[in-house]
Parts: structure tokens; sequence; C-alpha cells
């Protein structure tokens, strides 16, 4: 698996139970390494609240973050 520790179950429900947090993760996963800003430009809620979805699906174990620079890039963790 990795260096990722394997999501308490509990924490991916809690992460998927909202449809905010499952339409972002569905732009991650349709849209490969993407950037907050192109994520909220899809959605009609603004970017620091598209930032806090990320940070619940990271910390499910849902998607991954990698520093490009100064873009942070959001991809779907494939063994999440």
């Amino acid at each position: 698996m990795g260096a990722y520790a394997q999501p308490e179950p509990a924490a991916v429900l809690d992460a998927l139970g909202d449809p905010t947090r499952r339409r972002v993760l569905e732009l991650v996963r349709e849209g490969g390494p993407t950037a907050v800003g192109a994520i909220a430009g899809s959605m009609p809620v603004s970017r620091p609240a598209v930032s806090q979805h990320l940070k619940v699906l990271e910390g499910a174990g849902l998607v991954t973050c990698t520093k490009r620079g100064t873009r942070h890039l959001y991809a779907v963790r494939p063994d999440g």
C-alpha cells in the first residue's frame, strides 16, 4: 500500500456523505491531477470551501496532494 495508512471506514463514509465533497472527488477523478482553482471554477462554492473539502477527502485517504511551485495538485488516491 506504500506510505499511506489504511483509511478508517468511518472517515471515508463521513467524507463521502457530503454531496459537495462527492462532486469534488468526481472532478478530481475525471481531470487527473487538478489545481484547487480549476475545481472551484466548476463549482458554485468558493475556492476556500473547495480547499476545505479537499482536506477532508485527503484526511480520509481518498485524494493525494502534490505541490508544484505555488500550486497544490490533487489526484485520486488509487488505493484509497
